[in-house]
């Protein structure tokens, strides 16, 4: 798979995933279960990304990093320049989706609490490749 349908993909995920902790993020309430649920799933979906990347690993790290720091800086810049049009975009794909996390992790739902979810988000993505890259070498 190309890189920019890599980047589509980790895009319309996050998109789908974010609109069902909507209800809760949109206005910092503590998430249900379900949605805790669906953010766990969200952060799993990440680890398999990862995994079935083994083989394109480098692809896969730019554009997860792309994709994810690239999306916390969007989401920095946004809050700190008081720039609606910039943060509740990049608010909605990149800590959107793992805002049910807060249902098992009593933060306040701050700038901290989203660029913790974020990360949970990349590093998963990371492990799962890693995970892949041991997996094809023990195979060898």
């Amino acid at each position: 798979m190309s890189r920019y349908k890599q980047f589509l993909l980790m895009v319309t995920v996050s998109i789908l995933f974010s609109i069902m902790n909507l209800s809760a993020y949109s206005e910092g309430h503590t998430p249900s279960a379900l949605q805790a649920a669906a953010s766990v799933l969200f952060i799993a979906v990440w680890f398999v990304f990862g995994l079935m990347s083994h083989s394109r690993w480098r692809d896969f790290i730019l554009v997860a990093t792309i994709f994810w720091v690239g999306g916390a800086m969007l989401l920095a810049v946004g809050y700190v320049g008081n720039i609606d049009a910039l943060f509740i975009p990049a608010a909605i794909v990149v800590p959107g989706p793992s805002y049910g996390i807060r249902y098992f992790w009593k933060a306040p739902s701050d700038i901290t609490f989203a660029f913790a979810i974020t990360m949970i988000s990349y590093v998963s993505g990371i492990l799962g490749l890693a995970v892949g890259q041991m997996t094809k070498l023990r195979s060898q």
